[in-house]
């Protein structure tokens, strides 16, 4: 019997780094765990692309336990039709986000050795809300589409949010055999990067105005996370079962 398959739709800068280091430290990479993304091309791994997913032969599939990226979205799925995919989306408080986001950004361009970015110039290229645009994309529903991501995201098995991840990653890693741990967060603006820009009131409410599907998603999606955080408990407490059953 094969073993399900996560699926982890990363949205930038709500935390799946942090995700992507812990898992990268217990699972191979390119056999177990795979990043569909720039992080991969830049590592010379094998896999980055749905394209090199599909292009494996069954069984090396079949040893795939997570799939996470910024590429990730519908074909990757559909790549998987044989197996039990479980799907994983984190969000985050869009004005924390879009913060995190420019400061990354910023030390990007910094460690690059290219010019600064002005934070205004930066938030009017980046457009209105950009975590209903990246999910409505990926999931296959438009490009602006905040009752289609909603509609999407009522299948998936985890719908988490950055601020909560310590109540339901150790769950997480649990039902994958790993230990139930609560990583060091990784990418932290004022510890693995400068914080150049802090939020304050009147920044959130310009980001409030100017981002209200994102809001509207964020603040839509409390019943799925409950029910996320219940579902992954029991997954986790039924792998304990069967570990002490065979022990």
């Amino acid at each position: 019997m094969r073993d399900p398959v996560w699926i982890h739709w990363h949205v930038p800068k709500t935390g799946g780094q942090t995700i992507r280091t812990a898992l990268s430290d217990h699972l191979e990479i390119d056999q177990s765990f795979v990043h569909l993304g720039t992080w991969a091309t830049q590592k010379g791994f094998a896999i980055t692309s749905n394209t090199d997913l599909a292009s494996l032969a069954p069984p090396a599939r079949d040893r795939i336990r997570v799939v996470t990226g910024h590429k990730v979205n519908e074909e990757t799925v559909r790549l998987f039709g044989n197996r039990d995919v479980r799907k994983l989306v984190i969000l985050r408080s869009p004005a924390s986000r879009i913060v995190s986001l420019f400061n990354f950004k910023r030390s990007l361009l910094e460690r690059r050795g290219l010019p600064p970015v002005d934070f205004d110039e930066w938030y009017e290229s980046l457009g209105p809300n950009s975590m209903t645009r990246f999910l409505s994309r990926r999931l296959g529903v438009g490009t602006e589409d905040l009752d289609g991501v909603l509609r999407e995201l009522r299948d998936f098995l985890v719908v988490g949010k950055t601020e909560e991840m310590d109540t339901w990653l150790p769950d997480l890693f649990a039902t994958l055999g790993l230990p139930p741990m609560v990583p060091d967060r990784v990418n932290v603006a004022g510890v693995d990067h400068e914080r150049l820009l802090s939020l304050d009131d009147r920044l959130s409410q310009r980001i409030f105005e100017d981002h209200p599907l994102d809001f509207a998603l964020y603040n839509a999606v409390d019943e799925m996370c409950d029910q996320s955080r219940a579902r992954l408990r029991d997954l986790a407490e039924s792998v304990d079962s069967g570990v002490a059953r065979h022990t």
